[in-house]
């Protein structure tokens, strides 16, 4: 089940049932309206990715961020994918072609993903901006190098991967 947050807008694949969840980005205290247990086939998909079973990471119903314009990264699923550009369609119905580099899978990683050097998606303020991991602070920290040349720490849990 895909939530939205009725705060900063962020939606969260996550959800594990019950009747309340807390935002990972603003840590407000959310309602679920009527949860059903039911997956969409995005849902489905991001949860097969999410275990390995598929070999490539990207894949057509993944629920996904990708990058609209510079550092602005929007919510959406994959389409399809055709010679090496996936089409995305974004959570306010516009649509792009973008490549692997440009989308990040909308689930926590694994712990065994995340490594110096690992091209990631991280929360600064209430956005997603694209950098690397710089460091590994322990207890599921990350230090993040973003891309526009500010640093931070992340929790494991926030960062979505970049790429396949």
């Amino acid at each position: 089940m895909v939530l939205k947050c009725d705060g900063c807008g962020a939606f969260h694949s996550s959800y594990q049932g019950g009747g309340s969840w807390v935002c990972e980005y603003c840590d407000r205290h959310n309602q679920v309206q009527n949860p059903s247990p039911a997956s969409t086939p995005a849902e489905t998909a991001a949860e097969d990715v999410a275990e390995d079973k598929s070999p490539s990471r990207l894949t057509e119903g993944a629920v996904v961020w990708a990058e609209w314009t510079k550092n602005s990264w929007y919510h959406g699923r994959i389409e399809s994918c055709t010679k090496g550009l996936f089409h995305v369609v974004f959570d306010d119905g516009d649509e792009g072609h973008r490549e692997a580099g440009k989308i990040a899978l909308d689930v926590c990683p694994v712990e065994g993903d995340l490594q110096v050097g690992t091209r990631v998606l991280a929360p600064w303020m209430f956005s997603l901006y694209p950098g690397v991991i710089s460091q590994v602070k322990g207890k599921g920290r990350y230090g993040i190098q973003f891309d526009d040349g500010d640093t931070g720490k992340v929790k494991a849990e926030k960062l979505r991967l970049i790429g396949d």
